[in-house]
Order: C-alpha cells, then sequence, then structure tokens
C-alpha cells in the first residue's frame, strides 16, 4: 500500500512539475537531508569526545590532589 502511495506521488510529481522543477525539488531535499545528518553527526561525536575527555580530566584532578 505504501509503495503504491509513492507510485502515485512520483506519477503526480511527474507530470505537474516540468523536469527542472523536479530536478530543483529532489536536490533541495536531499540537500537538507544530508545537512540534518551532518549536524546529527556533529552533535554525537562532540557528545562523545565530551564524555571522553571528561573522565580523563577528572582522572588527572584526582591524581593531582593526592
Amino acid at each position: 500500500m505504501k509503495q503504491l502511495l509513492y507510485l502515485i506521488l512520483f506519477v503526480l510529481t511527474s507530470l505537474l512539475l516540468s523536469s527542472c522543477q523536479m530536478v530543483d525539488v529532489v536536490f533541495h531535499g536531499g540537500a537538507l537531508s544530508g545537512v540534518i545528518f551532518v549536524v546529527i553527526l556533529a552533535v554525537i561525536i562532540i557528545y562523545v569526545l565530551a564524555k571522553l575527555l571528561g573522565k580523563n580530566r577528572k582522572a588527572l584532578d584526582t591524581k593531582k590532589d593526592d
């Protein structure tokens, strides 16, 4: 059922939009997805680095106190 919906949507957009407009819509959708993916990936990397460096900093601070 979902595939039929996608097929109908594709056919309607193919008929209603010119080829240049359709390429533009697909490109912007892909670009937006790419930007969202990169932002999420950057947040995950920063979070992991903060956790790792935070643990190392705490371990170094306790050694200095001893």
